[in-house]
């Protein structure tokens, strides 16, 4: 019989151990989704100020100049595809080859926009 208690006492602590390891891990993950909402909050918050500092100034061209640092990288690649697509249309006479001046284009634009935003 005092083997079983021991045996159950061992087992309960088992038990109560697992469980605070596992409110130990839920409280870390927690903590860890907290911090990361605080530094989104903060990176915002910081977006935001530099906004307004913009718009005092620059003025009505602040938003315009705050925006184009933000999203650079899709405007280059944008100006990227349309320069390649000029060049290509250039060098390839479309109604010459069989295939009509928009169905060419397309194939080109589509091929080219999956390249360049798969590759940044």
């Amino acid at each position: 019989m005092s083997l079983m208690l021991i045996v159950n006492d061992i087992a309960h602590a088992a038990l109560i151990k697992a469980q605070e390891q596992g409110r130990q891990s839920e409280w870390e993950r927690q903590r860890e989704l907290m911090q990361m909402d605080r530094e989104r909050w903060e990176r915002e918050r910081e977006r935001e100020r530099i906004a307004a500092h913009a718009r005092e100034r620059f003025g009505g061209i602040g938003w315009l100049l705050l925006l184009l640092e933000q999203h650079k990288t899709l405007i280059i690649n944008l100006v990227s595809l349309y320069t390649f697509y000029k060049v290509v249309m250039k060098l390839v006479d479309c109604n010459n080859i069989g295939y009509g001046q928009f169905s060419f284009s397309l194939l080109i634009l589509v091929s080219l926009r999956i390249f360049l935003f798969r590759t940044g």
